[in-house]
């Protein structure tokens, strides 16, 4: 008994088709994983250990996806497209972005969060917090543009900084030189807002709480306190505009850094 281009059967099987009972189990268990991956990757709060598993997970069942469906060619030509996709993203050199561009993409972008709902971890629409809040708009920025302009080197970007989570204090302190300390201050309401530029972000001096600036003394947070991303202008009545804090700016929107 022979199949299609005449090869023969294997235990009664066509080549390369998984036996029946094993293949339906083995979708159920496909089902299961590309389940747990949206969970995972809705989740507002994620650690190392999660991105870990959204990764192996991804990678399972892309490989389980040629093993399953192999005798479908739109779905070998997919997945094989999908490979080089990832190949070449990961290897292609980078370019110089319009860092004018990003950084305008990226105050859109903080923006687009207003009225998120506070939750301390969170990166995401369900729910973020304030450090969450100014790493995000630069993750969406640099995704963004990054496509658009066909820039392996800020889709790299986005995701480095989307698996390397990090606190206030640490963008403060200029974890994997991703930020630039410009300078102190006594508060936003007594700094010198001409010396700013939008999308610069300010870190109390306690290293517990950060605001990103818009333009026009506007300024964004996820304010544990309102328990929502507030826009807040540099006078009003926000304690956090009261305290001592440290002006920050992204090296991305420094044209230096890509010398």
């Amino acid at each position: 008994m022979t199949f299609r281009d005449g090869e023969p059967a294997v235990n009664g099987h066509a080549p390369g088709i998984l036996n029946p009972l094993w293949k339906r189990f083995s979708i159920a268990v496909w089902r299961i994983a590309f389940v747990v991956v949206i969970f995972l990757w809705l989740h507002p709060v994620t650690y190392r250990s999660t991105r870990m598993a959204i990764v192996g997970l991804v990678v399972l069942l892309w490989g389980s996806s040629l093993i399953l469906w192999w005798d479908m060619k739109a779905i070998r030509i997919a997945a094989f497209a999908i490979a080089v996709v990832v190949l070449l993203l990961a290897i292609l050199p980078g370019r110089t972005p319009d860092v004018g561009k990003l950084r305008s993409n990226y105050v859109e972008s903080l923006t687009e969060y207003e009225g998120t709902r506070y939750i301390w971890g969170g990166e995401n629409r369900l729910g973020i917090d304030c450090s969450g809040l100014v790493r995000r708009g630069l993750i969406n920025a640099s995704l963004q543009q990054g496509f658009t302009t066909a820039n392996p080197g800020l889709i790299r970007q986005s995701f480095l900084m989307r698996w390397f989570d990090c606190s206030a204090r640490a963008l403060q302190e200029e974890y994997r030189s991703q930020t630039h300390r410009l300078f102190p201050a006594r508060s936003i309401q007594q700094l010198d807002h001409t010396k700013l530029e939008p999308g610069d972000f300010a870190v109390t001096a306690t290293g517990v709480h950060t605001l990103a600036y818009l333009g026009d003394k506007k300024w964004i947070e996820a304010d544990p306190g309102a328990g929502r991303v507030i826009i807040v202008q540099a006078e009003d009545e926000n304690g956090w505009l009261k305290v001592p804090i440290e002006v920050v700016r992204w090296r991305a929107f420094e044209l230096e850094s890509y010398r």
